[in-house]
């Protein structure tokens, strides 16, 4: 891939003072609420999403709890709780931004319409719009689940349908020019305040699921060209950049032509960006980005994978906050919350809690590239520390096992931020994509 100009010699990142200046970031992602949701119907119901009233009744622990199921989406209780949750921290620590990266429709992919795509979209809007009002930037990225069928983003103009309503929805937070590129590709980018940009990509034009790139697979929005030019002004000006989309890039349903154009654009803008935020997997995870320079492997950059906020597929609801410096925008902490369905459904009440802290839990120095490549290499040979990293994977929820096959997965995918890369580390570990210790949701 070529850019409009050589890249700058690299300025390696210093760690901030913890006595600096510091800014926070709320990343929620795959809210999948489901307004259909009844306590007390069938969780088992042998249909992609259950606890409805059509479902009938459930016995047991094929109820669905006043607080929601490991196997259905988010109730409406649930998530004003998170809210509230979410409001009682940002009145201690402050909320600056808010990043909120897709998938708000539920699992009923059989008996969606495009009204109702829509209007999932609208509730989460209005939902935070009531708990930050005008003084808190919101940017949105839209999910697979937008979509209508699911996973379907036609390309320009096809997806107007949704681009144009949503955009009208995040009017608030996004000048003329964003909403623009927003109506006609979903992706655009923002600058709130001097020295700082945020991109939100489309990720549905890498989306393996999505038929229409089986037409044209490599950019088929124009987005990556309109990123390259966003982030050559953005050093041009010497601003710092955050991103956020819905699919990781290095995750297998991000098609191997894109995602690979998206490392190289990743590898050639690292000194600028300065954090990624994704989602779409349900869980808590990340990909690092290397380079090779004269025969040498480096870090290069980090994608952030938080855990959903959906109890869908075994998950405790979570979310997540970043801290980072004012000045520099190196992200210095970040901190993560859940509750636990089990114990809210049997107290009566759920108990939001602090899960951890990114760099106490794992002894880390700070949250610099290198130092997550470092992780990565304690995490292949700890046993100790690779359990207490999949417990945080799958937010203490009741499938936090992994062994055999699921580890070299796990590992993999830490270590690969373009798909290709992913497929080539599990041909290399003699681990088949279809081995049945590989547990891979159904996003």
């Amino acid at each position: 891939m070529t850019f409009p100009k050589p890249k700058p010699p690299h300025v390696p990142p210093t760690p901030p003072s913890p006595t600096t200046p510091k800014k926070v970031i709320l990343h929620i992602s795959d809210v999948h609420m489901d307004p259909l949701y009844v306590a007390g119907m069938n969780a088992n119901c042998g249909e992609p999403l259950c606890c409805r009233a059509s479902n009938g009744k459930g016995n047991g622990t094929n109820a669905a709890g006043p607080w929601g199921h490991y196997n259905c989406d988010l109730n409406t209780p649930m998530w004003k709780s998170m809210l509230s949750h979410i409001q009682a921290v940002s009145n201690t620590t402050g909320i600056d931004y808010v990043v909120w990266t897709g998938d708000n429709p539920p699992h009923d992919v059989w008996n969606q319409t495009k009204e109702g795509q829509i209007s999932a979209t609208q509730y989460v809007t209005d939902s935070l719009k009531a708990v930050f009002g005008k003084n808190t930037p919101i940017y949105g990225a839209l999910g697979n689940h937008e979509g209508y069928p699911v996973n379907i983003f036609a390309p320009p103009p096809g997806t107007e349908w949704l681009y144009m309503p949503v955009s009208q929805q995040w009017a608030q937070w996004l000048p003329e020019e964003a909403r623009l590129t927003f109506e006609f590709g979903g992706y655009y980018t923002v600058s709130p305040e001097k020295g700082l940009r945020f991109i939100s990509l489309n990720m549905n034009y890498c989306n393996s699921g999505n038929f229409w790139l089986y037409v044209n697979e490599n950019d088929p929005a124009g987005e990556l060209e309109w990123m390259v030019k966003v982030l050559q002004q953005a050093e041009d000006n010497k601003e710092k950049v955050f991103i956020l989309g819905h699919i990781p890039p290095g995750n297998t349903d991000c098609l191997q032509d894109w995602s690979n154009l998206f490392h190289q654009i990743v590898n050639r803008y690292e000194d600028i960006i300065m954090g990624q935020f994704y989602g779409h997997t349900h869980d808590d995870s990340f990909e690092v980005f290397y380079t090779t320079e004269n025969s040498v492997k480096r870090a290069t950059n980090l994608a952030f994978v938080a855990p959903s906020v959906t109890t869908y597929q075994n998950k405790n609801p979570s979310y997540r906050l970043y801290t980072y410096d004012a000045a520099s925008k190196v992200i210095s902490d970040v901190d993560t919350y859940h509750v636990n369905l089990t114990d809210a459904n049997l107290n009566g009440t759920p108990n939001w809690i602090h899960t951890y802290n990114t760099r106490q839990a794992y002894g880390m120095p700070d949250l610099l590239p290198a130092s997550w490549d470092a992780l990565i290499t304690k995490l292949e040979t700890n046993s100790t520390l690779f359990d207490l990293y999949y417990r945080l994977h799958t937010s203490y929820g009741p499938d936090s096992t992994c062994t055999g096959g699921c580890v070299k997965d796990e590992l993999c995918g830490l270590k690969s931020a373009a798909s290709s890369l992913y497929m080539q580390c599990m041909q290399d570990s003699g681990v088949e994509l279809d081995s049945p210790d590989i547990r891979k949701p159904k996003c």
